[in-house]
């Protein structure tokens, strides 16, 4: 019995393996997330809220044990919360963003934000470049 687990174990473990090195770069470098836990969590919160999995019906735990196992990461629900808890107690930067102008709330999502600036940035400069790839 103790055998048969072990194999069933050692298959377990092959095929997560197989199913991770999907993801590298052209060079084989494994895809790894580096842009701390902050922005991570800040990500799975706002795909949560949006309802971008499984039409709103999967939970923040789905979405950090899906996470956790496509991207080898060891994350937390604890984590989560307590990161959520953190964004809320945030006042806004100066400078950045506001969430709604007319009653003047500062944004508390600062990863997000500039995720949405960066990939505006990006579409700008492809704009610019004139490379074809511009809105006709």
């Amino acid at each position: 019995m103790k055998e048969l687990v072990m194999e069933t174990q050692k298959k377990c473990e092959d095929a997560l393996s197989s199913f991770r090195s999907a993801f590298t770069l052209a060079n084989g470098e494994p895809l790894e997330w580096t842009d701390g836990t902050c922005g991570i969590y800040e990500l799975i919160l706002g795909l949560v809220s949006k309802g971008s999995f499984n039409n709103g019906r999967a939970k923040q735990e789905d979405v950090i044990n899906f996470f956790n196992t496509t991207l080898n990461m060891n994350l937390s629900t604890d984590g989560s919360y307590e990161n959520g808890r953190q964004m809320k107690r945030r006042k806004g930067r100066k400078g950045m963003a506001k969430y709604d102008e007319r009653k003047n709330i500062e944004s508390r999502s600062y990863w997000t934000d500039d995720m949405r600036a960066c990939l505006n940035d990006r579409w700008i400069r492809q704009d610019e470049a004139g490379d074809g790839r511009g809105v006709k």
